[in-house]
This record gives structure tokens, sequence and C-alpha cells, in this order.
């Protein structure tokens, strides 16, 4: 495994606590995946629009219903970050046990 140098949260400055900052409005902490862009804050800025734009809003879904369709095909993928919880939020808990329950059906 690749280990990738960050600015950890309470380290940043400038232009990456801004864009920090922001990634936290939707998160209770800045993923690991965008840290990894964090000693170029100019590249992570652009990566947070794309992902945000790519991700949430180019639908007649709400944000919610966007969250619980993304949580979904993480399940149905087997994706291995939803067993981490990293936000802590019980939907992660949720498709965790709707794939177990799935699994053993």
């Amino acid at each position: 495994m690749a280990w990738i140098r960050t600015i950890p949260e309470e380290e940043a400055s400038g232009r990456l606590a801004e864009i920090y900052s922001e990634i936290r409005k939707g998160f209770p902490v800045v993923p690991n995946v965008m840290k990894a862009l964090s000693l170029r804050p100019e590249l992570l800025g652009h990566l947070r629009q794309f992902a945000m734009s790519a991700t949430f809003g180019g639908s007649r879904l709400t944000r919610a219903q966007e969250e619980m369709l993304a949580i979904v095909v993480s399940a149905i993928n087997r994706c291995p970050l939803l067993n981490q919880r990293p936000c802590g939020g019980p939907p992660h808990a949720i498709a965790g046990q709707r794939t177990r329950s799935t699994a053993q059906a």
C-alpha cells in the first residue's frame, strides 16, 4: 500500500483550510481521498467542485435520495468503505446490515 503525505485538518492554512472547511459542510471529517491532494490545494478545489457536480444535483432527486442511492449502490458493489464508516453515520451501518442480510439469503 502506498502512503501519501497529506496535511491534516488541524495544520491546514490559507486556501487549503478554506477548502477543508467547505468539505466539512457535507462531512464531519475531510475524507482521506480528498486529503490526498492536500499538497495541491488548487487541484483539491477542482476535484471537490467536480465531485459535487458529478455526484449531486444532476437529477430531480433530493440530496437525501441521492445519498440513499449512493449507499445502496455501494452496498450492492460490496464497497469496503461502507464497513469502515469514515463519517460514523448510521446510513453506513444500515447499508452494511442489509448487505449481510442479502448475502445470507
